[in-house]
């Protein structure tokens, strides 16, 4: 890749604790909590956002998983404002990231809607353990134990950006990216998916054909996302094991 503008570029110098709503997470994977009723769903990483909170409420057996759950409810409060204002304060200063031009005041108000959904099921959830604070790439979870795992917005994004990613100096190395994906597909007894595969500044992510050279007997498959947050970020990596 070339070098980026940065002045004109978004990038991250952290992991944000950033959410989405259960309607953001249908969109991205292109299907409906009715469709997931009785089933068991691990989010992973799952931050602030309110499909464990949301997907509960419709007979979803729903796991979110965030090395950030080991903080206190006010710790986290303050955390995902500070991450939700950085955010929005980047997005305002950079040009052509989104496919649209955002209404900024649209945009916050629905981030704030995923943030209070999680908020207040934070503490009850975690009593019950619906939020657990495991890290990728080792989770303490049995083979096979969820029909379905997600993980959006983390993988290939949070990799450095001369990879294809859109951090700087970030420590997710391709290592990283291939131990993490094994794991999560170690847990699902079917599918993995991932959204998305790249970041804005490139056309392919430089990560992706060595993590899939590193997993045995599965079946890969790509399918266009109703949700395109970031320009060129059009596309949901389907991984199904073959048990």
């Amino acid at each position: 890749m070339t070098d980026l503008d940065t002045a004109n570029t978004f990038t991250f110098e952290r992991v944000l604790f950033f959410g989405r709503t259960l309607k953001e997470y249908e969109e991205m994977f292109n299907f409906s909590a009715n469709d997931l009723k009785g089933f068991k769903i691990l989010d992973c990483p799952s931050g602030p956002a309110s499909f464990v909170a949301q997907a509960n409420k419709y007979n979803v057996d729903a796991i979110g998983v965030d090395p950030l759950y080991e903080n206190t409810f006010a710790s986290l409060k303050e955390i995902v404002s500070r991450d939700l204002n950085d955010c929005c304060d980047l997005q305002v200063q950079v040009k052509d990231l989104a496919k649209n031009k955002r209404n900024m005041e649209i945009y916050r108000k629905e981030k704030d809607k995923a943030i209070n959904f999680f908020l207040d099921d934070f503490d009850l959830g975690f009593q019950n353990k619906r939020y657990l604070p495991y890290r990728l790439p080792h989770l303490p979870f049995n083979d096979n134990e969820f029909d379905m795992v997600l993980s959006s917005n983390f993988l290939f994004l949070y990799s450095d950006y001369k990879f294809g990613g859109m951090m700087t100096n970030s420590p997710f190395d391709l290592d990283f990216h291939i131990k993490a994906v094994i794991e999560l597909l170690r847990v699902s007894k079917s599918k993995l998916m991932i959204y998305p595969i790249r970041g804005p500044y490139t056309d392919n992510h430089e990560f992706l054909p060595a993590v899939l050279e590193n997993l045995k007997n599965v079946e890969v498959n790509y399918f266009k996302t109703n949700y395109v947050d970031l320009f060129g970020c059009d596309q949901v990596l389907q991984i199904t094991k073959h048990i």
